[in-house]
């Protein structure tokens, strides 16, 4: 469920492409079959229901950026767990609350804030 329902995705949105009479296949079988062998796929479905943006944004771009290490983490978690899903590990990630943390932990610079260009620019020393 997501619970930044302000953002939308050009490409997917939560209820856009249901089925007939508004089901969503994505939780059936014949949709979690196809989320292991798609696992970017699930990733980026997983990130639209958490309500993480698709709009090009600083911290969009850096959502994105992270499903190496967590489909590296994913299949660390599957030789514990052989019979571990890809849902399931994604709802172990957190939300969009806990993803904007992550985000908001880096440097300003790894965010993609020029700090020269806010407030009163670059620091100086003034000489005496």
């Amino acid at each position: 469920m997501p619970t930044n329902t302000a953002t939308s995705s050009p490409y997917w949105n939560v209820g856009s492409f249901d089925g007939p009479g508004g089901y969503d296949w994505g939780n059936t079988q014949y949709g979690e079959i196809t989320k292991e062998q798609n696992p970017a796929t699930a990733y980026y479905r997983y990130g639209i229901e958490q309500g993480i943006p698709d709009n090009g944004s600083a911290f969009s771009r850096w959502f994105r950026q992270q499903f190496p290490n967590v489909q590296l983490g994913y299949n660390a978690a599957t030789i514990s767990n052989p019979y571990l899903t890809i849902d399931p590990y994604l709802n172990t990630l957190g939300g969009y609350g806990d993803w904007l943390n992550r985000f908001m932990d880096q440097a300003p610079q790894l965010r993609g804030e020029d700090q020269s260009r806010a407030g009163a620019g670059p620091v100086r020393w003034i000489s005496r």
